[in-house]
């Protein structure tokens, strides 16, 4: 989840977009139009399939899209059924014991034999897919009638059925849980193995999004110790190197990883953006001031990058304070000549920083009037990273991004946005807070000037009501458990104790008055 900062000169007016971590991407949608989307999570949910990308879900109607393939090793239900035809030599029968089925949802005819009663209900019960019932009917068959009355393999697949679900859900320490119990059952089960890698590596991949690399790449050790040639372990490992400015280690994990899966082309994308990297990058100075690492070209700079480190000092005092988050790792900024940053393919030429896990800009940021404010904002993007990780909706992260270089804007700008608000809930022309949660970089290259200023001041708004109603604390909250997966409609009605529709609405009525 990572964003982009612009300020128009003319205008007068900040705008951030979103840019996508290309290695986060796990699934990839494929629709019947023959658009293919690589996402980082792809599921489906009350008819529609949901996916997360530039850190927000977007949702598209279930009969546009053809299928869903998720090359990480833990299979989703979907998944496991299309391959037990090429498993046969690993996965069990389908059914515990040779008998008739009955369908899906059926209740399950007694017959004289109660071994193929018992199996009837466990496989009735496993092709609703009720996964935890089947496991309850199984082991009742087994203490009942022993290891013969549901084998092992069988409970072991049912077992690994349960984890894919729960790890799609978010509780993955339970899906290890149970994948361990499958291993139990038949220690050879190469889907329960592979499986305990996909979560572990599910794990990693939070912990990197919330700039835990020292915890991601322990877990990412413990994908490895499960299937040593998941291409998408290495590709993870890469990642951290990266944002740890460890360039070596990253090349040489990219490389493993394309070694495995030579058409795994983030990884041939990762490796050439690389190259462009260093051949600016070694041209640079680097200085290390308190929690930030600084980047600059040459002691003519020097005084650039001072100017920007004692913005983001007071920055990290200011943010740390209000949110109460002061990020362990130090953040590393890069400030590049201009002629440089507009070939390296981060930060567009109308835009004037990035954050992607390092804080990136223009050494001709200063000759504007707004580069206090963004990199107040920048920084406020890598808190927010930090405590919540790629799971805080758009809404949320410019919201709190805003709220927190607010104070860093001139009068003129503050007052610019009030009055596109004003005008826009006069006219009954917000936008409702569901769409701006599914918005992404994409959505919003498709709106206009005027739309894409509301977005921003409408994030700013809402966040700021919801700050006076509560408090700091609470929001901080908020955004922890959107961190921990938490869905956001529960998590604001657990913590804030109302309905995030009734609050929306009580924020419109705000702006009416």
């Amino acid at each position: 989840m990572h964003f982009l900062s612009r300020y128009a000169a003319a205008a007068g007016l900040i705008l951030m977009l979103i840019a996508v971590d290309a290695s986060l991407q796990a699934d990839t949608v494929f629709f019947k139009d023959g658009m293919r989307l690589d996402v980082e999570r792809a599921w489906e949910e009350n008819g529609e399939v949901c996916v997360e990308m530039y850190g927000s879900v977007c949702r598209f109607p279930k009969e546009n899209i053809r299928r869903i393939e998720t090359p990480a090793s833990m299979k989703s239900e979907a998944d496991l059924e299309k391959s037990k035809s090429r498993q046969k030599d690993q996965a069990p029968s389908t059914a515990p014991m040779a008998g008739k089925v009955p369908e899906a949802g059926a209740a399950a005819a007694k017959t004289s034999d109660p071994k193929m009663d018992y199996a009837a209900e466990v496989e009735g019960l496993a092709q609703a897919g009720k996964w935890r019932e089947a496991i309850e009917a199984g082991n009742k068959a087994r203490q009942i009638l022993g290891k013969e009355g549901v084998s092992a393999r069988y409970m072991a697949d049912l077992h690994v059925r349960l984890a894919a679900d729960l790890c799609n859900k978010g509780a993955c320490p339970e899906a290890l849980d149970n994948l361990k119990t499958a291993l139990d059952y038949s220690p050879d089960y190469a889907p329960a193995t592979r499986g305990m890698a996909g979560v572990y590596l599910t794990m990693a991949q939070q912990k990197f999004s919330m700039r835990d690399y020292d915890g991601a790449a322990q877990l990412l050790k413990n994908a490895v110790s499960h299937d040593a040639d998941n291409a998408q372990i290495y590709l993870l490992h890469g990642q951290i190197a990266y944002a740890k400015d460890e360039y070596t280690d990253a090349q040489h994990y990219w490389r493993k990883a394309l070694s495995l899966k030579p058409d795994l082309t983030v990884a041939a994308q990762h490796l050439k953006q690389l190259d462009k990297d260093w051949q600016v990058e070694q041209k640079l100075n680097k200085a290390e001031s308190g929690g930030f690492s600084v980047k600059f070209e040459g002691s003519k700079k020097q005084s650039v990058a001072d100017k920007a480190v004692s913005i983001l000092e007071k920055a990290h005092s200011a943010v740390g304070a209000t949110l109460d988050m002061y990020p362990s790792e130090k953040i590393i900024v890069i400030i590049y000549p201009r002629s440089d940053l507009q070939g390296m393919n981060y930060v567009p030429d109308w835009a004037a920083g990035i954050y992607d896990g390092k804080i990136r800009f223009a050494e001709d940021l200063f000759e504007g009037d707004y580069y206090t404010a963004i990199l107040y904002h920048e920084y406020t993007h890598a808190v927010v990273h930090a405590l919540g990780g790629r799971w805080v909706p758009l809404w949320l992260q410019e919201g709190l991004a805003e709220y927190m270089s607010r104070s860093e804007r001139p009068d003129s700008l503050r007052q610019s946005q009030t009055q596109l608000l004003k005008s826009a809930a006069g006219a009954d022309g917000l936008i409702p807070i569901q769409t701006l949660a599914r918005m992404n970089v994409a959505s919003l290259m498709g709106l206009n000037r005027q739309h894409i200023q509301l977005v921003y001041a409408q994030s700013e708004s809402f966040v700021t009501y919801l700050i006076n109603q509560y408090s700091t604390v609470s929001i901080r909250s908020l955004v922890i458990a959107l961190g921990k997966g938490e869905e956001i409609n529960r998590a604001v009605a657990r913590i804030l104790g109302s309905d995030l529709a009734y609050l929306e609405q009580q924020w419109r009525k705000s702006m009416a008055n």
